[in-house]
C-alpha cells in the first residue's frame, strides 16, 4: 500500500561544517591495501594499486588520508629506503593504518570532512507542516554549493536559531550521500519554500517513509497495521482476525471488498484518498451468517441438483467460508427447505428457476 501527500518545506542556505559518508569511495582500496602491509609507502601504493599515476600523486593521496585521520605518517630513515646518497633520495614517508581507518575499511565507507555552503530543506515548523508524530526539523534534502566567499555574503544572518534542533551526532541518510551536520556556523539566508511529496510505502514486513531525498525504514510497522489503523479511524471496527463484522446485505455477498478512504489520517497528517483493495468482511453474528450462507448456496445452484448428497456438498463448501459457524451451517438446511424458502429470499423469476433446479429430479423420479 502507499500513502502520499504534498507537504511544504523550508529551505535555508547555511555555512556549515559537515561530514559526508560515501560508499565505494576510491580511498577504500587504499585502506584495504594498508591492512595488508605493516607500513604503506607512496612507492607501494603506485606499484600495487595506481601504476598509471606518478608517485607524487600517490603521495598526495596518502597525505590526504592522513589529514582525515585514516592513516598516520611515519618517517622512514633514508638508509631504510634503499638510497645511499642524500642527493639521490627523495623525501620518503610510510603511512600506518589508524583505528579509524581500520573501522572505515571494515564498514566499507569513507567519511570526509567539509566546510562549505549547503542548501538545507527541512520540515516546515507549525501545524500545517510535518505531522506531530514526524520530526519537524528532519533534513529532507542537502545540496552542496560552491565554496563560501565571505565577501559575497555580507548580508548573512548570524546566530540564527531556526536550526538548533539538528543533532550533530545524527547521520542524515539521503539519496546523494550520508551527511552529518557537525556545526551550522551561520545561516546565510532563507530561501523560498518548496513543496515535496511525502510518501509511506508499506508491505507485509515493514514500511518506508520517503520525503525528497530522505528515506527512513520503519521495521516495527507493516502494511496490515497501517491498514487496520486507517480503517479503524474511518469507522470500520476490525476483530482480532482483521475482519470487519458487517450486517447481511443481499446485494453484496463478497467477503473481500475494496474500501475507499477519503483523507485518511495517519501520523498526525491527512493524506490523499486511497483504496484498500482487499478488506475482509464477515457476518457480525450467527443470524447474519445463516442469511449470508443461504444466499450463497442459492447463488451456486446454476443447474439441476440431482441428489441430497450433491446439495449437501454445496452446503458444506459454502459453509467453509464461515469459520466460527462452519459445522452448523454445513447441515442446517435441506434441498426441499431451500426450495420452499426461494420466494422469500429471491425475486419471483429467480425463485422459479431455483425451485425448478432443486425439485425437477423429484418429479422425474416420481
Amino acid at each position: 500500500m502507499k500513502l502520499k501527500k504534498s507537504i511544504t518545506t523550508e529551505r535555508f542556505e547555511v555555512l556549515a561544517r559537515y561530514t559526508k559518508t560515501t560508499e565505494n569511495h576510491f580511498f577504500l582500496p587504499v585502506l584495504k591495501l594498508a591492512e595488508t602491509h605493516e607500513v604503506l609507502t607512496p612507492q607501494t601504493l603506485k606499484a600495487e594499486l595506481l601504476p598509471n599515476l606518478p608517485e607524487s600523486a600517490a603521495r598526495n593521496i596518502l597525505n590526504r588520508m592522513a589529514e582525515m585521520e585514516y592513516l598516520v605518517a611515519k618517517p622512514i630513515a633514508r638508509q631504510a629506503s634503499g638510497y645511499t646518497s642524500s642527493n639521490e633520495a627523495p623525501k620518503t614517508e610510510a603511512f600506518v593504518l589508524t583505528e579509524t581507518g581500520r573501522e572505515m575499511s571494515r564498514k566499507g565507507i569513507v567519511e570526509e570532512q567539509h566546510y562549505a555552503l549547503l542548501e538545507l530543506t527541512i520540515g516546515q515548523r507549525g501545524g500545517n507542516g510535518i505531522g506531530a508524530e514526524l520530526t519537524e526539523q528532519t533534513i529532507f534534502k542537502i545540496e552542496e554549493r560552491p565554496q563560501y566567499d565571505q565577501h559575497k555574503n555580507k548580508g548573512e544572518i548570524k546566530n540564527h536559531g531556526l536550526l538548533k534542533g539538528i543533532d550533530p551526532m545524527k547521520t542524515q541518510s539521503l539519496k546523494n550521500g550520508n551527511f552529518r551536520i557537525v556545526e551550522i556556523e551561520r545561516v546565510i539566508k532563507q530561501l523560498d519554500n518548496e513543496n515535496l511529496e511525502l510518501k509511506i510505502e508499506a508491505n507485509a514486513k515493514n514500511a518506508m517513509l520517503h520525503i525528497g531525498d530522505y528515506q527512513e525504514a520503519w521495521n516495527d510497522v507493516n502494511e496490515q497495521q497501517i491498514e487496520r489503523e486507517l480503517l479503524s479511524r474511518s469507522g470500520y471496527s476490525l476483530d482480532r482476525f482483521n475482519r470487519v463484522p458487517t450486517p447481511f446485505f443481499a446485494d453484496d455477498l463478497r467477503f473481500f471488498r475494496e474500501v475507499r478512504i477519503d483523507s485518511p489520517w495517519y501520523k498526525g497528517l491527512y493524506f490523499d484518498s486511497l483504496e484498500i483493495p482487499k478488506v475482509h468482511f464477515f457476518p457480525r453474528g450467527e443470524f447474519e451468517a445463516h442469511q449470508w450462507h443461504e444466499r450463497l448456496v442459492a447463488s451456486k445452484i446454476d443447474r439441476q441438483v440431482t441428489s441430497e448428497e450433491e446439495f449437501a456438498a454445496i452446503m458444506r463448501q459454502e459453509a467453509s467460508h464461515f469459520q466460527e459457524w462452519e459445522s452448523k451451517l454445513g447441515q442446517w438446511m435441506t434441498r426441499t427447505q431451500l426450495a420452499e424458502r426461494a420466494q422469500h429470499i429471491l425475486s419471483a423469476e429467480k425463485a422459479f428457476y431455483l425451485r425448478s433446479r432443486l425439485t425437477t429430479i423429484d418429479f422425474l423420479n416420481y
